[in-house]
């Protein structure tokens, strides 16, 4: 049986901080464009 999803953790706690960090920024820039586009309707 053969898994769908295989989600590679990271060696290092310090990867994975940096994973979610740059992930966080992702979502906060998207969060700020809606708001902007929001803004301007």
């Amino acid at each position: 049986m053969t898994k769908a999803f295989e989600i590679e953790l990271p060696d290092s706690y310090s990867e994975l901080t940096e994973t979610l960090d740059a992930a966080n920024k992702i979502l906060t820039t998207a969060v700020d464009d809606a708001r902007t586009l929001f803004i301007l309707l």
